[in-house]
């Protein structure tokens, strides 16, 4: 019995619990982009950003927006770099 007990123990140690938290933006939502993401001399996206999608990871630990800036260019970026203009 406490062979039993110390797995269920160990295996709810274990466990992670998921981020339930996440955002998730709406398509067409303008942003812009957390100062300091970009080194200086990269290119950088132009100013705001429209979010044309969102996927995540295969583990779901962290959501991606498919972006689109002001010069049409089309980027990827973490949702923790990215804040919803009002």
């Amino acid at each position: 019995m406490k062979f039993i007990f110390a797995i269920a123990l160990l295996s709810l140690l274990s466990c992670k619990k998921d981020n339930l938290d996440l955002r998730v933006i709406a398509p067409g939502t303008k942003c812009t982009i957390k100062a300091g993401v970009f080194s200086t001399g990269d290119k950088q996206p132009a100013q705001p950003v429209i979010v044309d999608g969102v996927y995540g990871q295969p583990n779901n630990a962290l959501l991606f927006y498919s972006v689109t800036d002001a010069q049409g260019a089309v980027w990827e970026i973490p949702d923790s770099d990215l804040v919803v203009s009002k």
